[in-house]
């Protein structure tokens, strides 16, 4: 089930984890066990074309986006780190999005939203 409305809000350079819990139309529990995800950062929700692709995320690295399930519900979980976003123009008004692909194939995007990057004038040591 599509999470809409997952806005985030971030600093061009830092550090930042976003989970995202998985849950079915029901609201009910998903297994999230044998699963891959992708994120992506983009300049809009039109944005196909590689140069309008800002970040791209993939559980095939699991220092990238991971899986957990502290409670009943699981979540996927995506790093960024300062070099993802340091070079990337700061806007309020960017667009993400998180898919994932059960063990059985089945493909969900669970999470959309807006990405506000801020930017900073310290620079990343």
């Amino acid at each position: 089930m599509t999470s809409t409305g997952q806005n985030i809000t971030h600093w061009s350079g830092d550090d930042l984890i976003m989970r995202f819990t998985v849950k079915d139309a029901d609201g009910a529990a998903v297994s999230l066990a044998g699963a891959s995800a992708t994120w992506w950062l983009a300049k809009n929700a039109n944005s196909r074309l590689d140069a309008n692709i800002l970040v791209k995320k993939s559980s095939v690295d699991d220092q990238q986006i991971w899986f957990d399930h502290p409670t009943s519900f699981w979540r996927v979980n995506v790093k960024l780190i300062p070099s993802d976003t340091e070079d990337v123009p700061p806007n309020p008004n960017y667009y993400h999005e998180c898919q994932v692909v059960d063990a059985s194939g089945t493909v969900a995007t669970i999470a959309v939203g807006k990405f506000k990057l801020n930017p900073t004038i310290i620079p990343d040591p």
